[in-house]
């Protein structure tokens, strides 16, 4: 009675809140009295007459005398609902929340999607799962509850489906609830399922009265069989109401309708599609045939899945339909006793039920029946899959349609065996509009099941398709905030361009890369696709790339706008935006495999680079690392790969050019991703090798041979050299390569020349031509001339190393010379030599900055400065020439001479960069430049403490110093000196007295020596020894990767030596004037000179096709060698044995049940058994009885009046 006066007070009570729902939304209470025709005393609505409508006087006012039909719309009212805010289930060991309001069973459906969407912050449904069941508490089956486990909690998570029950915490409502709750358990995915249940019937309902209140609530079942209680694994609760009591159909009402509200509604702005519902109906009763039979009858048509097995309707439901319409009239009675005895209906209510079965099988197509079987992974597929077929096939879409529904639900399986079939037709476009839309999605799958079914992409991508990926918002693009952040940082506009990705390209790939869409050629073909877009005026405008091009650009070029290499477009577009299985993909297909992947390690490691110091981006940080170790292992397993099946194509492959990478090679790229292990590959060792040697071809005493031809030129015809033939397959620069070919043109030249001029007849001619080819064929093959041996020795890298470290000893030897003797105001013969060879070395220095590959001069700077010995030698080379002009004026002779003393610090440590070429002088070079990276940040700490000591001890024994600079020299000298063990003892405690000449005493003077006592302690025992701990550690560091180590650097040697000149300071100022003279050449005759200094391999279009057939073949027999490995990879096998286990013990607990089940039945017969064995002792025990009552009587002859009567006898 408690619960039923709460629900009868006055609803006006209480401030009305402000918020949207209470002034939205609305509740209804009965304000007319209408007696049933059981109790006169209470009301329809349910309430008594005592607490309807606030009291006996207003029940009398409002009774109704002459009998009518209780209506809610006539004997009701609307009044601002009171109950809405979070339901705190108690139960468990941990609180779940939901949200609730109390709204009327009438209101429109408009009010309550907004109040998902606004207020509760929805996203709206691809698809609604309406369930429908029995609300008795049937003996839930295991089997059904892992099926709905494995299925439906499936296609919730991974559609972002909603799905509806009655929200009550009894029936098969309970068994969703279960099924979805370990799913949200277990996946990220939050499912979304909104539970639509009667007010009046949910108990202690009084307790959720109340304006945005957190209420603790116990979802125990109740004993009261009139109340239910709500399910703790609903996110949501829409309790409606039609102002009864203990009364259900209010919810149905407000379900239906807001279902019909739903489906109407187009799925996303421009679609034809509506948002699809579907009915799981699991058991049920009476009224859930009733409600399959509206939804396949009524309009819109929904599409029914029935579980048969879970007993009751569904499979009477499913029973029928295996049956034809004429079979089942002939089985009429037998299906309307079945129904008699399953419900427990009359003949009428069965033949009524019958006659909706009936009518539910003309809509057969509707309805798809799934059978549980032992197998529960594919009853738990089958349902997954029917679920959603239901979809498809009830509302007639195109292929297109259900395409589009299947990439939203991300079930390329569907696709796979109901869209993608024989003979199926598409709209023109719709391939690479799906194409489109899976790459936004980041549906890999799906863009795989597009490449096999005749989607080109080169055909596909186009430019405006490329920019519109680049500015999706869709996909994991928001995730990486640091690439959302540059590129809107370097765009004009909201929208990125391609040449803003360019710029970011650039900036990420460092050094002389110049992307693609940063070029000039680029830029025309961008102007002519934003041309043909009809949105390009509206949406950008006059952007960067269409400014300053040639009036009549837009409108004369008729060239389509497509990509050579789509592929490598697309996998930029997934490093960038952190679309890491879609890199992979697109890594796997198209050309240049090997050069991706190092792009995409290249690419990975600057952006983990930039977002490093950013701590809240930590997670970000750690998978760009992951994902950059994944593409470094598949570059070199697919080298190795390579290597293993032919080794000259390897080699090809590191070092031809790419045009499509800004010219670069692979082995360049390894080298700006940082790839040791790359780098250390003996495929990538044998071209460093060949290069190092050049057109020498000692495998010997490479060194000594090299320093003997030096010193004696007549010893170099004696070496070996390689043929010609041989020379041209090594790589070379853009420069040489350029005269090669002007040298074969002039030749081919003079031969058509000759042929023009000969008069001989064709079959001559024919002989002519063969015997030319065999003589350029003999010609590659022959040996090198002695000019060309000359050039090729001078021109090795090997032999410019000797001849520049020679050179640079006799200059550090006159250099000595110079600042080791008096300094005459003349400068000597050794001065001059230094001099010389200091100027000689600064020209070289503005050469490399003038000659590298970048156009800008900020950029040119920007690469020199990369390699640090750079700057240091610019810096050495300044302070050189300080002290020379300082040294030429007698009057600042000293000071010039003292800064050439200073000076020639840094050429004597400069012989670490010679020695780094060394194998085992290299790596200890390595270790002093990371340890001396190591003391730089050691220092502040060092530096700290030795303030600190400095400042006390100097204060407290001088408290009377006047200031000066030499202060801070004696303040810094002991507390330096004693770091190295030089502790000043008698200044630790000097003596002191008044009356003599020793130093005044101080006060506290006693506490200088604690202090130095504890200074020498941390400073000699702690800090040194961290110190030395520290470079230890990275000891141990570089020598676990010393070989890689000193190969990587190896490399930069070696095209450090290619790009310098042939002969050595200060003879170098030769090849300086022949260098000035070839570009005023360039500049008169009107040619471009070549900057591009790198080695490359120049190879015809058919090697280049072939060797990039070759490098396709090796990556599909890599791939499928990958794959074979997975299969049989001890994980995989575990894998496989784990399922096979699961599926083990859960039959084990099947069988378990059965036999608890089994076990409590052949209890309950021993039950029964003793029960009827003590009625039947009882009923001998009575025979008994009777056997000697009559025993007793029958000894003498009764006549018929004596005999007992029957009372009697029973009363006996």
């Amino acid at each position: 009675m408690a619960l039923e006066a709460v629900l009868a007070a006055p609803s006006t009570c209480g401030v009305a809140s402000q918020s949207w729902i209470a002034s939205n939304l609305k509740k209804r209470e009965c304000i007319k009295f209408v007696a049933t025709s059981e109790d006169e005393n209470r009301c329809y609505c349910n309430r008594p007459l005592s607490l309807h409508c606030g009291g006996l006087d207003d029940a009398d006012s409002n009774r109704t005398v002459e009998e009518e039909l209780w209506m809610p719309s006539t004997h009701t009212q609307l009044l601002p609902t009171d109950a809405f805010g979070t339901i705190e289930f108690q139960s468990g060991t941990h609180k779940r929340k939901a949200q609730y309001v109390r709204l009327a069973h009438d209101t429109r459906p408009e009010l309550i999607m907004q109040l998902f969407t606004k207020e509760w912050g929805l996203e709206l449904p691809k698809l609604v799962i309406t369930v429908e069941g029995g609300k008795s508490n049937f003996g839930q089956q295991r089997k059904l509850g892992r099926v709905l486990h494995k299925s439906l909690s499936k296609i919730a998570g991974a559609t972002g489906a909603w799905v509806f029950t009655d929200g009550l915490n009894k029936g098969v409502t309970r068994q969703i609830g279960d099924a979805l709750l370990l799913e949200n358990v277990k996946s990220s995915a939050q499912v979304i399922v909104i539970g639509i249940a009667p007010w009046g019937i949910v108990e202690d309902c009084y307790q959720l009265c109340g304006h945005n209140h957190d209420v603790p609530y116990h979802s125990i079942s109740s004993l009261r069989p009139e109340y239910a209680v709500l399910n703790k694994h609903h996110s949501y609760f829409l309790l409606a109401d039609d102002g009864t009591l203990r009364r259900y159909g209010a919810e149905l009402v407000l379900r239906r309708n807001l279902e019909k509200y739903i489906s109407n509604q187009k799925l996303h702005p421009g679609s034809q599609c509506c948002t699809p519902l579907v009915c799981l109906m699991i058991g049920g009763g009476c009224n859930t045939i009733r409600t399959v039979r509206d939804y396949v009858m009524d309009t819109p048509l929904v599409p029914v899945v029935v579980c048969d097995g879970s007993g009751r309707a569904a499979d009477l439901l499913a029973s029928v339909l295996e049956h034809e319409q004429t079979v089942l009239e002939s089985m009429r009675n037998y299906f309307v006793t079945l129904i008699q005895n399953m419900f427990e209906v009359d003949m009428k209510q069965a033949e009524c039920l019958y006659s909706l079965l009936l009518q539910c099988t003309q809509r057969k197509n509707l309805i798809t029946v799934v059978r549980l079987t032992d197998q529960q992974e594919e009853t738990s597929q089958e349902l997954d899959l029917a679920i959603l077929k239901s979809v498809l096939t009830g509302q007639h879409l195109s292929s297109s349609e259900q395409f589009d529904f299947a990439l939203m639900w991300n079930r390329v399986d569907i696709a796979t065996s109901d869209i993608f079939i024989c003979q199926q037709e598409w709209p023109p476009g719709a391939l690479e509009e799906a194409m489109m839309q899976a790459l936004k999605l980041d549906r890999v799958d799906f863009v795989k099941l597009l490449l096999k079914n005749g989607v080109s992409m080169q055909k596909f991508l186009s430019v405006p398709r490329l920019e519109e990926l680049y500015n999706t918002k869709q996909g994991p693009f928001k995730k990486l905030g640091y690439i959302s952040r540059q590129i809107h940082h370097i765009s004009r506009g909201n929208m990125c361009t391609l040449h803003d990705v360019g710029l970011l390209i650039n900036k990420l790939m460092g050094g002389s890369y110049k992307s693609y869409y940063t070029q000039r050629k680029f830029q025309l073909i961008y102007a002519r696709a934003m041309r043909k877009s009809l949105d390009f005026q509206q949406s950008y405008g006059t952007t960067s790339m269409t400014s300053g091009l040639p009036r009549g650009t837009l409108l004369t070029s008729n060239e389509e706008n497509l990509f050579d290499y789509p592929f490598n477009e697309l996998l930029v577009w997934a490093v960038l935006t952190e679309r890491q299985q879609m890199a992979l993909l697109m890594w796997q297909n198209g050309e240049e495999a090997l050069a991706k992947a190092l792009v995409a390690c290249k690419l990975y490691n600057a952006m983990a680079d930039e977002v490093a110091e950013n701590h809240s981006e930590t997670q970000i940080y750690e998978d760009l690392i992951n994902y950059r170790k994944e593409f470094e292992n598949i570059a070199l397993e697919l080298l190795d790969y390579c290597y293993k099946q032919r080794v000259d194509q390897a080699k090809q492959l590191l070092t031809c050019e790419l045009q499509n990478w800004s010219k670069e090679t692979c082995l360049n790229l390894a080298v700006a991703a940082n790839h040791l292990a790359l780098l250390a590959h003996p495929c990538s060792q044998m071209v460093l090798a060949d290069l190092w040697r050049g057109g020498l071809c000692t495998r010997k005493s490479n060194n000594l041979k090299v320093i003997f031809g030096l010193l004696c030129p007549f010893y170099i015809p004696k070496l070996e050299f390689k043929l010609e033939e041989e020379l041209q397959l090594l790589p070379q620069a853009e420069e040489e390569h350029l005269v090669y070919l002007e040298k074969e043109h002039k030749s081919t030249e003079g031969q058509s020349t000759d042929n023009h001029h000969n008069t001989v007849a064709d079959a001559e001619s024919l002989i002519y031509n063969e015997s030319h080819n065999t003589r350029n064929a003999n010609r590659n093959n022959r040996p090198l001339s002695l000019g060309e041996k000359l050039y090729a020795f001078y021109t090795a890298p090997i032999t410019k190393y000797w001849g520049h470290s020679i050179a640079y000893i006799v200059f550090l030897m006159t250099f000595s010379y110079t600042v080791l003797v008096k300094m005459e105001n003349k400068p000597s013969w050794p001065e001059l030599y230094t001099i010389i060879y200091i100027c000689t070395l600064a020209c070289e220095e503005v050469r490399e900055i003038l000659s590298s590959k970048p156009v800008a001069l900020r950029q040119k700077l920007s690469v020199w400065a990369q390699h640090w010995w750079n700057p240091c030698e610019a810096v050495a080379i300044i302070f050189f020439f300080i002290g020379l002009f300082l040294r030429l004026h007698p009057s600042s002779l000293h000071d010039g001479r003292l800064i050439f003393c200073v000076n020639i610090v840094f050429w004597f440590v400069r012989i670490l960069k010679i020695l780094a070429v060394n194998k085992y002088f290299g790596l200890l070079v390595t270790m002093m430049g990371k340890m001396l990276l190591d003391t730089n940040k050691f220092m502040f700490i060092i530096i700290v403490i030795l303030l600190s000591f400095a400042t006390c001890h100097r204060s407290i024994l001088h408290p009377n110093r006047e200031p000066s600079w030499a202060f801070i020299r004696e303040m810094f000298f002991k507390p330096y000196f004693m770091l190295f063990g030089e502790v000043f003892a008698e200044s630790i405690l000097p003596e002191c007295d008044k009356d003599t000449d020793f130093m005044t005493c101080q006060i506290g003077r006693w506490f200088s020596f604690v202090q130095t006592v504890i200074y020498l302690f941390v400073s000699n025992f702690i800090i040194i020894n961290v110190l030395l701990a520290l470079y230890n550690n990275r000891f141990d560091e570089v020598s676990a990767v010393s070989r890689q180590v000193w190969m990587f650097r190896r490399f930069r040697v070696v095209m450090e030596y290619e790009k310098k000149p042939v002969l050595p300071p200060p003879l170098t100022v030769f090849c300086h004037v022949f260098l000035l003279f070839r570009h005023f050449h360039h500049k008169v005759h009107g040619t471009e000179a070549s900057y591009d200094n790198d080695l490359k391999l120049f190879l015809d279009h058919d090697v280049q096709v072939c060797l990039g057939d070759f490098e396709e073949e090796c990556l599909d027999s890599y791939l499928e060698e990958q794959e074979t490995k997975l299969h049989r990879s001890n994980d995989e096998c575990i894998r496989n044995t784990a399922d096979k286990v699961d599926n083990l013990y859960e039959k084990v607990k099947d069988i378990s049940q059965e036999r608890n089940n089994l076990t409590s039945d052949i209890q309950g017969i021993e039950v029964h058994i003793r029960k009827l064995g003590g009625l039947t002792n009882q009923m001998l025990s009575h025979s008994a009885t009777i056997h000697r009552f009559m025993g007793t009587n029958v000894q003498e002859p009764l006549s018929i009046s004596g005999l007992p009567d029957a009372d009697w006898v029973v009363r006996e």
